[in-house]
Parts: structure tokens; C-alpha cells; sequence
């Protein structure tokens, strides 16, 4: 259910949009605006990606508030700050110094690796102090775009995957929902069919290369909202309940999964199938035991005593079913007992068990050993082998190298002194 807008609102940008906003949905495109003089009184909060934006997307109007290494944890740390007015503010602190028309909010690559429940919890609290300090500007929350796992992987560490990445977008849109923000879709431009970052455009996995930062900007030129409309469906006078929750969040799961192909490679079974048609037939090995069942296993096991014997096969079908009758250790020398114990050992490898350390191949050394020949000193048998430690790789450097990203618990205690703060961060552009 769509609602047409109030044909009386006075809209700053008639090409905005032609229908109200349901919040909780990604904002769809718009007319391309003018002049890039439309991000004038906008600001960008974010970490590298957003210093990348900065850079090379071409919107060079507007503050950029990044710092490496921000996160939803840290916009309260003393560790990052901005020079306003002579003096140095936390990201929590500048909200109440500046006014902005709009705010444009991505954090969360910091925060792979954490709780998403509580990331979760601290993007609402940031939200909540946008909107508190903020109250005539338009909030657009931004998805990450997603990781190049390969890269990602090699350079970064483990925890920068896209599963990781698609719980914590999933966060945002939640968030958003609840505190009516505008979504937008920014990982669709960065998303190929298998829900990657392209190779092409990835530098480390996380960042783009310079080039590619500019699918940015002209994706925030054409998805935009006027404010008379944002403000009115947030009052309510202009409520629209969403057709449908989004779907174009990236949800499938990493391709690229090399270690999980070989491992169903099953190489010594093909061999022992053909020696042993049918289905039944590992259930006749103990019928060399006390012949308690002559007549059924017999019946099952002359199929096997021509197979052996290809000339003979169609003229005995029946006289291999009475030797087993008259004196079941006949088929002992048929089925050739020497081949047994090699028919023994498949049974524990149908649980293929990657690490050499397990205690079923361990047991079965001893076995195999003879004794020793009359006459000759009795071997002492080998000493176990010791257990390889696997070596663990270091772990990897943060996304954000230069800034630390492990205060899980920003302080709120309000902002000191001016001669309190560590020297301030180098002024804005």
C-alpha cells in the first residue's frame, strides 16, 4: 500500500520522489540531482570506507566525520576526535555543536567479529543521539557494500566474510525500521551475482580501488528524499505501512570455499565396490564362523564363486550350493581368507577422519605386526608418534591499521576540558 503525497506540501525537490516513503523498504531512485551543491549542509559519518568516499566519489561538498577504526563502539573515545571551534569533540559530542540538513550513517566493518546483538544495541544509541541533536536533518542509514571474501581472507583475517557482514546489514535495516530512517541500498552496487565484492574493484577485500568509490557518489546523486516528505511521513500525517520487507540485503553465503570441496573425495572406496556387488554381502563375512545359517548364506555367496571363475560360471550354478551344505569350510580357501583382513580394515574408513592423531588408525599398527621367526630377537615395536601442533597464524591487522578498534565499551561521561583532551585531529575538509 503506497500513499500519493499531499499535492499542497511545498517540496524543496520535485524530483525526489512522486509517492511517500514506507519506512523499513530501500529508498528508490530519483531524478539525478542538479548540482552536487545538494550535499552543501550534508554529513558523512563513517571509517576508512567513508575516507575513501572523501577522496575519490567526486561529492566534494559536504563534512566528512571518518575516522580509521570508528566504530559504533568508539564515537564516544577520546581517541577520536574532531577540531570544531577551536576545540577537539567526540563524534558523540559534535552532533550537539553543528547542525546538518542531512546525515548519511555507515559504520560496521569494525564491528565484524563482535556481538551483533550488541552492535546492534550501540547503532540504535548512535541513532538515538543523531536524532536527539539532529532533529531538522534527514537520516539515511547506508547497508554495507559487501567483502571480497578471497582477499578479504588473505589480507584481513578470517572474520571479514560476507555471512559475517550480511547479520550485521541485516542490524541496520532493523535499526532503520525502528527509527524511521531512510535505507539506502548502497550494496547493490557493489554486489556481483554471487553476493561478492568483484576481484576487480576490491584493493584488500574491504576497500575498493580509487576508481570505484565513484558507483558512490553517483548512486547518492540519485537517491535522495525531500524533506517535507521525510518529516511528514515520520509525523505520520503520510504513513505508509511497507508492501513488503527488503530483500536485496546480500544473503548468500561465501562461494568461495576452497577447503570444503576436497574433502568429499572419497579415493579407496571405488576400489572395494566392484569386489563386493551386492548389498548385502559385508554381512557374510562372518559366515565363516560356526555354520549356524547354512542355508541362507550359502545362496548368496555362489554368486561370488563364478565371478571369480568366468569359464565355468553358467555350467555351476548349483554345485557351489551344496558345498557349503555338506562342509561350510570349504568356502574359507574359496574366498581366499588372506583377502580378509584387507576387507576388515574399510569398515572404520567409512568415517574418513582428517587428522592422523585419531585413535582408530593407531590401533590398527599393532595389528599388522608378525611375530617374530624363530631364532631372531623380538622387535621392539615403534614409539607412537607424536602429535604435530598445528601451527596458528598470526592474527591479522584491523581493517583500520592506525586506530585502535578494541574499546567494546565507549565511556559516556561527558566531554572534559580542553586541556584534558589528547591533541586534536587534523581539521576537517
Amino acid at each position: 500500500m503506497v500513499a500519493t503525497l499531499d499535492p499542497n506540501l511545498q517540496l524543496t525537490y520535485p524530483g525526489a520522489a512522486s509517492q511517500a516513503y514506507a519506512f523499513g523498504t530501500f529508498l528508490a531512485p530519483s531524478d539525478p540531482i542538479g548540482t552536487d551543491a545538494f550535499f552543501d549542509d550534508a554529513a558523512f559519518i563513517g571509517d576508512s570506507r567513508t575516507e575513501g568516499f572523501q577522496y575519490w566519489s567526486g561529492i566534494k561538498n559536504g563534512t566528512c566525520l571518518w575516522k580509521r577504526g570508528l566504530s559504533v563502539y568508539t564515537v564516544n573515545d577520546k581517541r577520536f576526535t574532531w577540531d570544531f571551534n577551536g576545540s577537539s569533540y567526540t563524534l558523540y559530542n559534535l552532533l550537539a555543536q553543528r547542525q546538518f540538513g542531512k546525515v548519511y550513517l555507515m559504520l560496521g566493518i569494525n564491528e565484524l567479529g563482535s556481538n551483533s546483538a550488541t552492535y546492534e544495541q550501540r547503532l540504535s544509541q548512535l541513532v538515538d543521539r543523531i536524532l536527539e541533536t539532529q532533529p531538522n536533518a534527514v537520516l539515511y542509514m547506508l547497508t554495507m557494500p559487501p567483502l571480497n571474501d578471497q582477499k578479504a581472507r588473505a589480507n584481513l583475517g578470517a572474520k571479514f566474510n560476507n555471512t559475517n557482514l550480511n547479520t550485521f546489514n541485516e542490524a541496520i535495516i532493523r535499526v532503520a525500521t525502528e527509527k524511521k530512517a531512510v535505507l539506502l541500498n548502497l550494496a547493490e552496487v557493489y554486489r556481483d551475482e554471487n553476493g561478492q565484492l568483484p576481484y576487480s574493484l576490491a584493493s584488500d577485500g574491504c576497500h575498493f580501488i580509487s576508481s570505484a568509490y565513484a558507483r558512490w557518489g553517483e548512486y547518492l546523486r540519485t537517491h535522495y528524499i525531500d524533506p517535507a516528505v521525510y518529516f511528514a511521513c515520520r509525523n505520520g500525517t503520510m504513513a505508509v505501512e511497507p508492501s513488503e520487507a527488503p530483500t536485496d540485503v546480500p544473503t548468500e553465503a561465501p562461494t568461495g570455499e576452497p577447503t570444503e570441496a576436497p574433502v568429499e573425495t572419497p579415493a579407496a572406496e571405488p576400489t572395494e565396490v566392484p569386489v563386493e556387488t551386492p548389498a548385502g554381502e559385508p554381512t557374510e563375512v562372518p559366515s565363516t564362523e560356526p555354520s549356524t545359517e547354512p542355508s541362507a548364506a550359502p545362496t548368496e555367496t555362489p554368486t561370488e564363486v563364478p565371478s571369480t571363475e568366468p569359464a565355468p560360471a553358467p555350467s555351476e550354478p548349483a554345485a557351489p550350493t551344496e558345498v557349503p551344505v555338506e562342509t561350510p569350510p570349504a568356502e574359507v580357501p574359496v574366498e581366499t581368507p588372506p583377502a580378509e583382513p584387507s576387507e576388515e580394515p574399510p569398515v572404520p574408513t567409512e568415517e574418513p577422519v582428517p587428522t592422523p592423531e585419531s585413535p582408530a588408525e593407531t590401533t590398527e599398527t599393532p595389528v599388522e605386526t608378525a611375530p617374530p621367526a624363530e631364532g631372531e630377537a623380538p622387535t621392539e615395536p615403534a614409539p607412537p608418534a607424536t602429535e604435530e601442533v598445528p601451527t596458528q597464524e598470526p592474527s591479522p591487522a584491523p581493517v583500520d591499521p592506525p586506530a585502535p578498534t578494541d574499546n567494546p565499551d565507549p565511556s559516556d561521561e561527558p566531554l572534559p576540558d580542553a586541556g584534558e583532551i589528547v591533541p586534536p585531529s587534523p581539521s576537517l575538509v
